[in-house]
């Protein structure tokens, strides 16, 4: 398993006002500096509160739960529309991965009604791929599987690669924590068995320095975390 250790220096971002709307583009010109914590579902320290703008973003995800309903439309004809929507909101999401313009989201319900559903698609016994969108720039298909699995996958097969913008794809506008990120120390792996105890959970903003500090004495974290630790500035965010 792979291990990786933050420390940020946060600040309020000067380029960004209290209730700003940020556009979908301008947000991800900003994301490389600046952090969007989504307000509904953030539980920040005190330290990134602190230092943070609260505003408006927009956002665009995939709409797998569309996919998934088409598909059981493809499937079956006879499936009412809301019947292959109840179908689709069933699946959850099992796993994710991106390369080369392509995400890939494994999805899978438990549901019998909707496995069953998945059994009347034509074909082989085997392991069935179908075509839900083709935009001549990007393809999207589902490949369903054994045990109630679907793989719905996006993938770009135009050379000029553009962001996918199909019917598979939903824009919302959320309220966020913004806050400016510089990176201020590093480390890779190397906690002993004690410092995996005291570790903070995956991918939080940590602001206890006392946990950081027995992390550097006892469980192998460099000196450089309180070396450069700076009360209300500075959070320890590890990523495994």
């Amino acid at each position: 398993m792979g291990l990786d250790m933050m420390l940020y220096r946060i600040s309020k971002p000067e380029d960004i006002k209290a209730g700003e709307h940020i556009d979908y583009q301008r947000k991800n010109e900003l994301s490389d500096k600046i952090a969007f914590e989504k307000v509904e579902c953030s539980d920040l320290c005190e330290t990134a509160l602190n230092n943070s703008i609260r505003c408006f973003s927009e956002e665009k995800y995939l709409d797998l739960k569309g996919a998934l309903r088409d598909l059981y439309l493809m499937i079956d004809p006879s499936i009412s529309v809301e019947t292959a929507g109840e179908y689709a909101d069933t699946f959850r999401c099992t796993g994710s991965s991106y390369r080369n313009w392509e995400t890939h989201q494994s999805m899978r319900t438990n549901d019998e009604r909707a496995r069953k559903a998945l059994l009347s698609t034509p074909g082989s016994d085997e392991s069935k791929e179908l075509i839900l969108e083709d935009t001549g720039y990007w393809q999207v298909k589902a490949k369903i599987e054994d045990g109630g699995h679907v793989g719905i996958t996006y993938t770009c097969t135009s050379a000029y690669k553009n962001d996918y913008d199909g019917k598979y794809l939903t824009q919302k506008v959320e309220e966020v924590y913004a806050f400016r990120m510089e990176k201020v120390a590093y480390q890779r792996k190397g906690l002993n068995g004690h410092g995996w105890d005291l570790l903070p959970e995956n991918c939080c903003f940590c602001d206890d320095y006392d946990t950081v500090k027995q992390m550097v004495e006892f469980g192998g974290l460099s000196s450089e975390f309180t070396e450069s630790w700076e009360d209300g500035k500075t959070v320890f965010v590890p990523w495994w």
